[in-house]
């Protein structure tokens, strides 16, 4: 499955959907469009649920640029045990999705 970042605006919070091979690359694409968002919503969610090979270099490339997001706007949803322990090396908080909210996945 090729790589693709999905984003839904409404209903509120605002969630990207990544599916496929989430690589440095993909990593890269999506932070600059983290970067550049200007949405209507506080909360932005990522989930990774459908990401099908995670590679650990993505971590850190994404880690980077959320870690300049304000604290508590950013939701990672979708995730292992092992990525979540990998972006809580970077300092992120990650749910587990018995942790999550109803309206997160």
């Amino acid at each position: 499955m090729s790589p693709s970042i999905a984003t839904r605006h409404a209903p509120s919070p605002e969630t990207v959907q990544v599916t496929g091979l989430f690589d440095g690359a993909h990593a890269w694409r999506l932070r600059q469009q983290l970067a550049k968002r200007g949405g209507d919503s506080p909360l932005l969610i990522l989930d990774f649920a459908r990401v099908s090979e995670f590679h650990d270099f993505a971590v850190a490339v994404l880690a980077q640029g959320l870690s300049q997001q304000a604290p508590g706007t950013v939701v990672l949803c979708g995730l292992r045990r092992h990525h979540r322990r990998l972006f809580a090396s970077f300092g992120l908080q990650v749910l587990k999705a018995s942790e999550a909210p109803a309206w997160a996945g």
